[in-house]
């Protein structure tokens, strides 16, 4: 079963390195590091970002994100 992006998640999209598809596609990637070294480690870059912002997400320590506000 493939992984996809959890609606909370939407808004920091941009944080997570491309657009929903993309953060998709590399969550679910599967490539091994001997066929192609680049992406898989895009792939797992990608994953980490993932699993940090969803650990902050969990434990309550992700603020809402405003796109119109500059901090």
């Amino acid at each position: 079963m493939d992984w996809t992006m959890p609606q909370w998640m939407k808004p920091y999209v941009e944080f997570l390195g491309g657009s929903q598809e993309y953060i998709e596609e590399m969550v679910n990637d599967k490539t091994a590091v001997q066929i192609n070294a680049p992406r898989a480690l895009i792939a797992v870059e990608i994953g980490g970002r993932v699993q940090m912002i969803t650990t902050l997400y969990k434990k309550g320590l992700l603020q809402h994100y405003d796109p119109d506000r500059i901090c």
